[in-house]
């Protein structure tokens, strides 16, 4: 017998994957001529030295299924390192937040510095660091810390429903490596 929500309802995992190239982008934070990167197969957390150094990620989770006012027990992203070596063997963070929207519209066709002015202009009050291991192995998972507190804020939000998007962003990076 697990423990029930406050409203005696028993709780709900949900759980969403990204599957569009236009819900992750990466956005160099010096360069502003560039544009919003939506087309990579991997994304670099923190910088890209090969492309575009420093830089913001976002992830926009589309279709998020968690009712209006629903109390958020626990929040998190899951990546899945795919290198290791010389190009990966730094210590780092990034500060995390997420858009404070109803509904993250697509990366694709955003403006120039889209993901800056969101993580500085438009974000969740709750932010958390996340510093990820140096890692030695590919394709180990990688949770990042909890998430909850900015989720709360996006399913209190006026104009949240069930179904809308979320958008987590990864600013601030230390460190110089990918």
């Amino acid at each position: 017998s697990g423990s029930l929500c406050p409203d005696g309802s028993d709780p709900h995992t949900v759980t969403v994957q990204i599957s569009a190239s236009g819900d992750d982008a990466e956005e160099s934070i010096a360069n502003t001529t560039n544009p919003l990167y939506t087309t990579s197969s991997d994304l670099e957390l923190g910088s890209d030295y090969e492309n575009y150094y420093k830089q913001i990620i976002g992830l926009r989770f589309p279709q998020v299924r968690v009712p209006t006012g629903a109390t958020v027990t626990s929040a998190f992203v899951r990546f899945y390192v795919d290198a290791v070596g010389s190009c990966c063997n730094e210590s780092f963070s990034v500060t995390m937040a997420m858009q404070r929207a109803a509904d993250a519209a697509a990366f694709n066709g955003q403006p120039k510095q889209y993901l800056k002015s969101i993580f500085e202009n438009s974000s969740t009050s709750a932010r958390t660091t996340y510093m990820p291991p140096v890692d030695t192995e590919v394709h180990v998972p990688r949770d990042t810390p909890d998430l909850k507190q900015m989720v709360q804020e996006i399913v209190d939000l006026p104009g949240w429903a069930p179904g809308n998007a979320m958008a987590v962003l990864f600013g601030n990076p230390t460190g110089t490596s990918d």
